[in-house]
């Protein structure tokens, strides 16, 4: 008897994404679907006021389905809409303005599931795309000193899991529902997928491309965004949380200071950023809202 292979969709919450949905979308269809069917391909567009829905709808696919909202409700909200909508046996979200960065992404992701009953949540790699200006180069810098790091730390830990690609298990997927006022997205879905008690695995070979802020402005943006996410979730799931963040300095310190020799420039200048953006988070840093400032340059 044939093995009945798993049904996977690719859901996305898109708001403005005109300059990327295209290049997403057939990064997506380059898939080569070994092992599993791709079923659906979903943009839940978030009030998007820009070409993100006709660009959508020009790519001639049954699979791609486009959800039109006229009202920016935010991520979250996206998001609770399609765990209640998907019924594929493995849901892979990602963020729209990022790019597969090879045929085998989806195949390499959902590999986990099929191999570990356990695994409910697995995480993928990122890589930033070619830098053009001093802000992209300092966060491209800083981007490489964290993965470093990042290396030398267990794998499967919540500094590995991002919003840029995940994949979801349905038994994971049915039992979520994130917090409007909640920024950091994937940290929660990492948190309550520990919580009730699954696994979570880190494939670094699952690869999109990203792009990094282009100025000063978006850069606090985003990375206000990504620090203050953990005090939220101290004030969801406790205070023992900080513990899940937490790295050792003798990890750290080492690869700062062979950075500082290497490249001391552009380290002294990453250095200084984020001493802003950690003195300007710690203000309010318990403030979220369901839909954050857009980091435009990131598009």
């Amino acid at each position: 008897m044939k093995k009945k292979l798993p049904t996977v969709t690719v859901a996305v919450s898109a708001y403005n994404e005109e300059k990327n949905i295209g290049l997403f979308l057939k990064s997506v269809l380059s898939q080569n679907e070994i092992g599993f069917i791709l079923k659906m391909i979903c943009i839940y567009s978030d009030g998007s006021t820009d070409r993100t829905v006709k660009i959508a709808r020009s790519i001639n696919d049954k699979r791609i389905k486009v959800f039109v909202f006229t009202k920016r409700e935010g991520k979250p909200h996206r998001l609770n809409q399609i765990y209640r909508k998907v019924d594929t046996d493995f849901l892979i979200q990602s963020d729209s303005d990022v790019i597969f960065a090879h045929r085998f992404v989806i195949q390499q992701i959902i590999q986990p599931f099929i191999k570990d009953k356990k695994v409910a949540l697995v995480g993928g790699n990122r890589i930033p795309q070619k830098s053009r200006t001093l802000v992209e180069h300092i966060h491209i810098h800083g981007f490489n000193i964290w993965s470093k790091v990042r290396n030398r730390i267990k794998k499967n830990s919540i500094h590995n899991h991002h919003g840029s690609i995940s994949a979801l298990k349905k038994n994971l997927s049915l039992k979520l529902h994130i917090p409007e006022e909640v920024n950091g997205t994937d940290d929660y879905i990492f948190l309550m997928n520990k919580k009730l008690g699954f696994t979570f695995k880190y494939i670094p070979s699952a690869t999109v491309f990203f792009k990094s802020p282009q100025t000063l402005k978006d850069y606090f943006k985003q990375q206000r965004r990504f620090l203050s996410a953990k005090y939220k979730m101290a004030s969801i799931f406790g205070p023992q949380v900080y513990l899940e963040y937490n790295i050792n300095k003798k990890t750290k310190w080492p690869i700062l200071l062979e950075e500082i020799f290497k490249k001391p420039v552009l380290t002294i200048l990453y250095l200084i950023l984020e001493t802003g953006v950690r003195l300007s988070t710690s203000v309010n840093k318990y403030s979220q809202h369901r839909y954050w400032d857009i980091a435009v340059s990131t598009k």
